[in-house]
């Protein structure tokens, strides 16, 4: 039995196993190695009984036949345990001791015993590899031989029993195979599965292999022994049972899925070795369907909700029908692999199918359109059983129906789902599949059947509403009556076209307005209060007169309805009853000539009898003057008359008694109920037979209404009359106040404006109201409860207060009000006529409107309703007028902008060219008048450098025809009126109108002359740059050479007699290198890369030794002079410097002498006061003048001379730093330069630096031979082999000793390795490897009493890269000459630390 097969033995198998095989030496050990159960072929093989070892180690065997300790013998049983744990099992030979007393080798086979993946202990079986020992069986009798042997046979019998038992308690089908792979034992499990399979196949191998036939060739039989679908993995898992047969594996699995009887089915194969002489494997195939199953049902769940969420998604989308369902079917095959999905739909006629749209590439699919019938069909027939169909057996043969367009070649199963909506049929869902489709699927398609027939029903709802609303627009079109769709808001949605004919307003005008704003008050208010009434009651039917554009009205019959949907709707039918109301009119008219008192518009009648002067009214009447019914009989109207008004109407009255005629009249009536009426009163006399006046009658009308409307119409047009005028806010607001308080009686109105920073209100208008009181009350706070004006700012709501005495909004100001006889007030905030962004329910409050009472009062709705009118228009005038004041002051930022900056900002309109504006700046830039171009654009581009004249023209065109918008960026030159060039950069974009036409084109010109020379003499400078460094290192390579020629020849010079025929030929050598080394100083001088050092010098000694190099840089053609003053004192600076600044102003000099001339030299000593001396300083200076005879220069010139930069030259001839660098040179010295010149007289530079009057010895440079010597130990690091040699033999000569090292690496090493003193290391600072500096700091650090002279022929910045200073360290430039070098020695070792 292998490893793999007893691994899966149970305990109670193990025991069966244990007592069936007695002869076998088989023990049952614990997870820990204690022995369990001990078979009677181990007590055989040990002499030891089960009772003498159960309970102990079964390390204890070994104890008497090993060294180790018992500790020791347990920790490797452990180690033995645990490897056969990990490994399956494990096989060694141990010498064991029998009870006896005799030694014996045994083969030991360990393997661990598993209930699943838990281990609950181990199996131990012994085999002695000794001789067998002589028994008392080899001198028994022959019977005893036999009964021995059939006892060995039986007990062979019954472990093969006890072996079958096993492999068929056993689950999974197992094989076992020999070495060739033939079959040479299976478990029932095996022989069940093949005998199954063997049924469905006709193949003589699955009949043997059902029969458990043995010896059968395995590798070539069990492809078609595990069923239908496996041939494919045959391949590889032929290969994988090899490679276990050849030891190449220990254990080959595959996990693998085949069909059978329709159902797919999965299995793990499992290929171990077998543990036996023979060899072999063990072949497991475990299935492992509903595991899989398992997971293949999660994995469609998901897909099946990813897909219902998608399709949801997609059939609620607003598309057209094809996509959709397209999408849909494209889903289900990605999602749920679907072979193919059909979708078929009903057409109009209900007796076909037609095929709208599929998905997937199966062969027998139709193309979209193909069409079956309903009856007759097969997809018919199932369409019409209303139920969905399911079938998975295709390829079976079975009888069953397939539906159209679908060869069962191609797939295994198909499902088709009726599309139901609302019961009704209208469509089907054809789904096919490679294999049996699961429940899940089947659900997905349910569900996904069920969203389409949904999403169908609703296109076919959709499309109904599509018709009906067709023929409602041709019904409603066609009516003669007008017909308006109105939202919620009162914003007009649909019109026909015979309410805009009969309005009279085109249809454009009217969609999307507010109704009520396209009418004149008091229509606009009675529209928002009918659709009130309409949304409360649902429908409304009304009449009213509709005006028209041309200021006609035409009388409607008006039917309203509310809709609550769709957010709200109001449908309004209007009917032109201008023919009926005629025809009334004409009716009430002749009622009216008969009944003028019968009146429905608030008319009543009135009679006065002039024998008794009483009048009697009608009730109307009395409901107009605000009389009760006691009062129908009074003598006199008079004491109701407004006292204005009563001399007008006694005038009126008196003249109808004289002549008999008509009394007509408009007057104010004060009712007993406090306000103030309009009324319109008509009489006339009546005469008895005898032609006598006995009395007169009429009729009393109000016209209030009308009057107010007037009275506010002329207020409104003096209003805008002031605002047209321009008049001040203050005064239009006055206007405003006035027009309010005509209207109500009593009224003493008043405006504040907030002051939203300071959170109050500001007194504006009101010069009706008491003048203390508007002082008083100039600032109001605003606030909660700070009075009316406060709080209404503070809610943006009306305040009224119908007693401030006892309203506690005035507790701490009310006194200011009763003090001046008011008594109430009314607040109403002015808001700003759009809402506020960050305030979505409320505007912005621009301020107040005050109404005070004397008496106790609350305004009534007609007069909220005009003091609303009041501050609708206080905000449109207070809006207007921050409108115009940010404008004002918009454009006066914008001018304030346009002058300062230095750029030109114009803007010109397209395509005619015209010059709109254009800012100061450009007759700054231009010189030219900026009105010459207003309006045409020919004198700009005539300023325009002709040969860029037609490039600019050319990109202006283009960037007005360009679509992107893009900026145009364009340089240029311009021509001034002088003839003098500019360099301009403009740039420019277009401006496009709502159809993307370029209507006007904005940009800004700059001036970049001076950017444009600055960038010509950074190029310059730069040039000059590279020639300095150029110069500096020819002058660096020359300083080497000359170091060598110069010293050799000094050296040579030291030793030779004057007499001596070569010496005039060395002296000759030494000026030649002199000479040499002067150029290579005046080469770095040129490059600005010399090392400066500044000396106590005589300024005589530097013009003279200069003289021959500034003769060259002159030329023949200009003479050069020089005057020298005597006992000329002395003065600290660098010489080379000096040097420097003569050469920049001879060169200046000689520039300024194109045809020759003359240049002098001339110094002097001065005594100079503050006016004089250089930064104001008095003083001893020294002069030192340079006079040319040149052109001179302009005032203009000389005030930029020292600018860096600036030059008179031409392009290319001077970066314009030489006379700026001169100036910083002889400023750092502490002095100042003087510039006189005139034009056409010349130039003259004087140069004044302060004199040093102390005895201080001049510096020299000079050569002498008489160098100090000395004893010190010296370390010379050169890279240069001949430099080194010449200066180790200089140094060699005066009596140093001299170490040489060629590399700064090298000099570490010899410092590290010499073991005396070394006084001074005289190194290059610039090496290959190591610098001079870090040498040094290594060496410092090892011999901190070292003294450092550093070397160098580079420049002052190289050698400042390498961290040198001359001013800091002990420095020798090279070139130097042997005594130069050892003068220099002397004084470093010399100078104190």
């Amino acid at each position: 039995m292998s490893a793999a097969t007893t691994s899966q033995v149970t305990a109670t198998g193990f025991q069966q196993l244990v007592n069936a095989l007695p002869e076998q030496a088989l023990i049952l050990l614990s997870p820990m190695g204690i022995v369990e159960s001990w078979s009677s072929g181990a007590e055989e093989l040990t002499g030891y009984v089960a009772a003498e070892v159960t309970g102990h180690s079964y390390s204890w065997l070994y104890q008497s036949s090993d060294d180790r300790t018992p500790a020791q013998l347990q920790e490797g049983m452990q180690r033995v345990l645990a490897a056969a744990a990990s490994s399956g099992k494990t096989r060694l030979k141990k010498r064991l001791l029998r009870k006896d007393g005799l030694h014996c080798w045994v083969e030991l086979l360990l393997f661990p015993l598993r209930e699943a993946t838990e281990l609950w202990g181990f199996g131990l079986s012994m085999r002695s590899l000794d001789p067998q020992l002589p028994t008392e069986a080899e001198v028994s009798s022959e019977s005893q031989i036999q009964t021995d042997i059939q006892r060995t046979e039986r007990a062979q019998r019954e472990k093969t029993e006890y072996e079958r038992a096993v492999l068929d308690s056993i689950e999974a089908q197992i094989a076992v195979l020999d070495r060739a792979g033939n079959i040479r034992r299976v478990n029932s499990a095996w022989r069940a599965f093949a005998a199954v399979n063997a049924q469905r196949s006709s193949l003589e191998q699955d009949a043997s292999l059902a029969a458990g036939k043995i010896g059968g060739r395995y590798l070539s039989e069990h492809g078609s022994a595990q069923g239908a679908g496996c041939t494919q993995t045959w391949e590889f898992a032929d290969a994988g049972i090899r490679s276990v047969l050849s030891g190449e594996r220990l254990r080959f699995e595959l996990e693998y899925a085949a069909t059978l009887a329709m159902q797919p089915r999965w299995f793990l194969m499992i290929v171990t070795p077998l543990e036996t002489d023979d060899g072999g494997v063990v072949v497991a195939h475990h299935e492992i369907t509903q595991r899989r199953l398992a997971a293949i049902t999660a994995q469609e769940q998901v897909a099946k909700t990813a897909v219902s969420a998608e399709v949801g998604a997609a059939v609620a989308k607003s598309g057209e029908l094809l996509p959709i369902l397209n999408e849909c079917c494209e889903l289900l095959v990605s999602q749920l692999k679907f072979a193919t999905v059909q979708s078929w739909i009903v057409d109009s006629t209900g007796q076909l199918l037609e095929l709208r749209s599929f998905a997937g590439k199966m062969s027998g699919v139709g193309v979209a359109g193909a069409q079956v019938p309903m009856e007759g069909s097969v997809l018919g027939e199932l369409a019409r059983a209303r139920r969905p169909y399911c079938r998975h057996d295709l390829r079976a043969g079975s009888s069953e129906p397939i539906p159209e367009f679908m060869s069962p070649d191609d797939v295994s199963s198909v499902s088709v789902h009726p599309l139901l909506a609302s019961g009704r049929l209208v469509g089907v869902l054809v789904a096919y599949c490679h294999n049996v489709l699961s429940a899940t699927r089947q659900d997905s398609l349910r569900e996904v059947s069920e969203l389409i027939a949904q999403f169908l029903e609703r296109k076919r709802t959709e499309e109904e509403l599509r018709s009906r609303e067709a023929q409602y627009r041709a019904v409603i079109e066609t009516t003669e009556d007008a017909f308006l769709i109105l939202d919620v808001a009162g914003c007009v949605l649909e019109v026909n076209d015979a309410a805009v004919q009969q309005v009279g307003i085109a249809k454009e005008g009217v969609l999307g307005r507010c109704l009520a704003r396209l009418v004149a008050p008091p229509l606009s208010e009675q529209i928002e209060a009918l659709m009130a009434q309409v949304k409360q009651d649902g429908s409304a039917l009304f009449e009213r007169w509709i005006p028209q554009w041309n200021g006609q009205k035409w009388p409607a019959e008006i039917r309203a309805s509310y809709w609550p949907m769709s957010g709200g709707r109001f449908f309004i039918f209007a009917r032109n009853i201008a023919d009926r109301k005629r025809a009334e009119s004409a009716l009430q008219a002749s009622e009216e000539r008969l009944r003028l008192a019968l009146t429905s518009a608030r008319m009543g009648v009135w009679s006065l009898s002039l024998q008794t002067l009483l009048m009697d009214f009608s009730e109307e009447c009395r409901e107009v003057l605000g009389m009760s019914e006691l009062q129908g009989r009074c003598e006199t109207l008079a004491p109701l008359i407004h006292p204005d008004d009563l001399p007008q109407v006694g005038a009126a009255f008196t003249r109808t008694l004289a002549d008999g005629g008509m009394f007509m009249e408009e007057l104010r009536v004060l009712r007993p109920t406090g306000d103030t009426r309009w009324i319109s009163v008509l009489g006339q006399a009546n005469r008895d037979a005898n032609h006598e006046l006995t009395s007169m009658s009429g009729t009393v009308y109000d016209i209030t209404h009308r009057k107010q409307v007037e009275l506010a119409l002329l207020g409104q047009n003096r209003v805008l009359e002031r605002i047209a005028t321009g008049q001040a806010l203050r005064d239009v607001l006055e206007e405003i106040v006035a027009l309010v308080q005509e209207q109500v009686s009593g009224a003493l109105c008043s405006i504040y404006l907030h002051d939203e920073s300071a959170s109050c209100l500001r007194f504006a208008a009101g010069k009706s109201l008491p003048a203390d009181f508007a002082n008083l009350a100039a600032v109001i706070p605003v606030g909660d409860g700070l009075g009316c004006c406060g709080t209404a700012a503070f809610h943006g709501q009306a305040i009224i207060s119908a007693d401030i005495a006892a309203d506690p909004l005035w507790k701490d100001a009310g006194h200011i009000p009763l003090g001046f006889g008011l008594r109430s007030c009314w607040s109403i905030p002015i808001l700003a006529r759009q809402l506020e962004p960050q305030h979505s329910k409320q505007s912005r409050v621009l301020g107040t409107f005050a109404v005070y009472q004397r008496e106790l009062a609350a305004p009534s709705a007609t007069v909220r309703a005009m003091i609303a009118g009041a501050t609708h228009l206080a905000a449109v005038v207070i809006e207007r007028d921050a409108s115009l004041q940010a404008l004002r002051a918009s454009e006066d930022r914008f001018q304030q902008i346009a002058s300062a900056i230095g750029h030109i900002f114009w803007m010109v309109s397209i395509p005619a060219l015209k010059v709109l504006y254009v800012s100061p700046a450009y007759e700054r830039v231009y010189h030219r008048s900026g009105a010459s171009i207003m309006g045409d654009m020919g004198t700009w581009l005539d300023s325009i450098h002709p040969e860029d004249r037609e490039r600019v023209m050319a990109a202006l065109m283009r960037c007005g025809r360009d679509l992107s918008g893009e900026l145009l960026e364009l340089e240029y030159r311009i021509l001034r009126p002088s003839g003098e060039v500019r360099w301009m950069f403009d740039c420019a974009r277009p401006l496009r109108d709502d159809q993307g036409l370029v209507y006007q084109m904005v940009g800004v010109a700059e001036d970049i002359t001076d950017r444009k020379k600055l960038e010509a003499q950074f190029r310059q400078a730069q040039k000059m740059e590279a020639v300095g460094q150029l110069a500096g290192g020819v002058a660096h390579d020359f300083n080497n050479l000359l170091t060598v020629i110069n010293g050799c020849c000094e050296l040579l010079l030291a030793e030779a007699s004057a007499h001596d025929s070569q010496y005039s030929l060395l002296i000759e050598v030494q000026e030649a290198g002199k000479r040499a080394a002067a150029l290579t100083r005046q080469l770095l001088l040129f490059g600005r890369k010399a090392i400066t050092t500044p000396i106590v010098l005589n300024l005589n000694g530097v013009v003279d030794s200069f003289g021959a190099m500034l003769r060259r840089v002159l030329g023949e053609d200009i003479a050069l002079i020089t005057v020298l003053a005597p006992r000329l004192h002395r003065v600290k600076a660098d010489p080379g410097q000096l040097e420097q600044v003569l050469l920049n102003l001879a060169v200046n000099a000689r520039d300024a002498m194109p045809e020759g001339g003359q240049l002098l030299l001339k110094t002097s000593n001065a005594e100079l006061g503050p006016e004089e001396g250089a930064d104001g300083k008095p003083g001893s200076y020294v002069l030192l003048s340079v006079t040319d005879t040149g052109c001179g220069m302009s005032e203009e010139v000389r005030a930029h001379l020292f600018e860096p930069f600036f030059t008179t030259k031409g392009v290319g001839k001077g970066t314009g730093l030489g006379l700026a660098t001169a100036f910083g040179i002889i400023k750092q010295a502490g002095g100042h330069i003087r510039v006189e010149t005139s034009v056409g007289h010349g130039s003259t530079f004087t140069i004044l630096l302060p004199a040093l009057l102390e005895g201080l010895a001049v510096g020299s440079t000079g050569a002498r031979f008489d160098a100090p010597l000395g004893t010190e130990t010296v370390l010379l690091v050169e890279d240069q082999r001949d430099v080194m040699r010449l200066a180790r033999l200089a140094l060699e000569r005066h009596g140093y000793t001299v170490l040489t090292a060629q590399s700064g690496a090298s000099a570490v090493e010899l410092s590290d390795s010499y073991a005396g003193t070394i006084h001074l290391l005289v190194t290059d600072v610039v090496m290959p490897d190591l610098g001079g500096r870090y040498v040094a700091d290594v060496l410092r650090r090892s011999r901190p009493e070292i003294k450092i002279l550093f070397m160098s022929g580079y420049t002052n910045d190289a050698v400042v890269r390498h961290g040198v200073s001359n001013q800091v360290h002990d420095f020798l430039q090279k070139p130097f000459t042997p005594s130069i070098l050892a003068r220099k020695v002397r004084a470093v070792l010399d100078a104190a630390n």
